[in-house]
């Protein structure tokens, strides 16, 4: 599965550069993606706290279906 393994890429690739980082880094693998129920089922449960989430950054993949290359994002 792309999504998990881009999740502990980045784990890997931040926790070799832990000593660098200033604050936490919370990893989170949102089930149900597709449907948009698996956030709100996170958020329910308090993902965003415990520690407090200031910024989220978040990946999907759609090979075959989009252009190499092509980034969308929101800012929302």
């Amino acid at each position: 599965d792309f999504h998990a393994a881009m999740l502990l890429s980045a784990a890997r690739i931040l926790k070799e550069q832990e000593s660098k980082l200033k604050g936490t880094v919370k990893f989170m693998f949102q089930p149900a993606e597709e449907t948009f129920q698996g956030s709100k089922n996170m958020i329910e449960h308090g993902i965003l706290e415990n520690p407090k989430v200031d910024v989220a950054l978040a990946y999907h993949v759609s090979p075959g279906k989009m252009p190499v290359g092509l980034f969308m994002y929101n800012d929302k």
